[in-house]
């Protein structure tokens, strides 16, 4: 006649059904409203990563446009730190340009999609 010991309390996580212990949540009456950060921070990362690549690949050129001759006789450093310094704002500045248009044409399709998605609604409501 051993008495079996008695089933520890259960934790936090987990709550009782029938005596059983279940790690599923409980049932959500309504269904968590989602939010479009990731999409948008996608968008911007892609923006961004286009605007640095377009710079890098076409930074030659532009720099050039922007750069005036050498002055320096002697040395030629000085000419070069200010060339590199050009071209380094020059990708910086691509890459917040194509943040900012990737996140512009995102802005302008998830409207477009919405405008649909409701005229769509109202056709099929009459």
């Amino acid at each position: 006649m051993s008495r079996e010991p008695a089933p520890p309390p259960p934790s936090p996580d987990i709550f009782s059904t029938d005596g059983q212990d279940c790690t599923y949540p409980p049932a959500v009456a309504e269904e968590v409203a989602k939010t479009n950060r990731r999409r948008t921070l996608l968008a911007a990362c892609v923006g961004t990563i286009l605007g640095f690549a377009g710079a890098s690949a076409r930074g030659p050129e532009l720099v050039s446009m922007l750069f005036k001759p050498l002055q320096d006789s002697f040395s030629c450093a000085g000419s070069v730190n200010q060339a590199l310094t050009q071209f380094v704002k020059l990708q910086l500045t691509c890459a917040v340009l194509g943040a900012a248009f990737a996140l512009l044409i995102l802005f302008f399709w998830r409207r477009y999609l919405r405008r649909r998605a409701e005229a769509r609604q109202s056709r099929s409501a009459t």
